[in-house]
C-alpha cells in the first residue's frame, strides 16, 4: 500500500503541477494580450492626436498666408480704382465722340473686379482667422472689421488694426504650437 500512496501522491504532485503550468500559461497569455492591446491603443491616440495638432498647423499656417497676403493685396487698389477710373473718362470720352465705349469700359470692369476679389478674399480670411484662432485673433479682426466699415474707400484701413492682426495670428500660432511640443 505504501508504494502506491507514493504513487498516488506524486501522481497528484504532477497533476496539480501541470494545473498550475496551466494557468500561470493562462494568465500570462492573457496579461501578454492585455498589455499589447493597451499599448496599441495608446499608440493609435498618439498618433491620430500628432495627425490632428499637424493638420491644424498647417491649416494655421497656410490661413497666416492667406491672410498676409490679402492685407498685403490693400495697397494695390488704389492702383486698381485710378486704372478703373481713367478707363470710366475713356468711356465718356468715346460715349461724347460717338465711338464705341466698350473697349475703353473694359479695363475698368477688370479693375472692379480686382477690388471685390480682394474684397472677397479679406472678407473670408478674416472669418476663418476668427474660427482657427484663439481670443486675440478674434479681437483683432473684429477691431479691423469696425475699422474697415468706416474707411473710405473700405481698404484705407488704419496700418496697426492690420499690424495687431498680423501680431495676434504669429502670437497665437507660436503658443500653439510650444504647448503641443513634446
Amino acid at each position: 500500500m505504501t508504494s502506491k500512496s507514493t504513487f498516488t501522491v506524486e501522481y497528484r504532485r504532477e497533476v496539480y503541477l501541470a494545473v498550475a503550468v496551466a494557468i500561470l500559461s493562462l494568465l500570462g497569455s492573457a496579461t501578454g494580450t492585455f498589455l499589447t492591446f493597451r499599448f496599441e491603443s495608446s499608440r493609435w491616440e498618439r498618433e491620430t492626436r500628432y495627425a490632428l495638432i499637424k493638420e491644424l498647423f498647417v491649416k494655421r499656417m497656410e490661413l497666416m498666408e492667406r491672410t498676409i497676403k490679402a492685407f498685403n493685396e490693400l495697397q494695390v487698389l488704389d492702383t486698381y480704382r485710378a486704372t478703373g477710373n481713367y478707363a470710366w473718362v475713356e468711356g465718356l470720352d468715346s460715349v461724347k465722340a460717338r465711338k464705341p465705349a466698350v473697349p475703353d469700359l473694359a479695363p475698368m470692369m477688370a479693375s472692379l473686379a480686382k477690388i471685390k476679389d480682394a474684397q472677397g478674399e479679406l472678407s473670408t480670411v478674416m472669418a476663418l482667422d476668427a474660427v482657427y484662432f484663439g481670443p486675440k485673433t478674434r479681437q483683432a479682426t473684429s477691431e479691423l472689421d469696425k475699422s474697415l466699415r468706416l474707411s473710405d474707400p473700405w481698404w484705407k484701413v488704419d496700418e496697426s488694426k492690420l499690424q495687431a492682426v498680423s501680431n495676434a495670428i504669429g502670437e497665437e500660432l507660436y503658443s500653439s504650437l510650444k504647448s503641443t511640443a513634446p
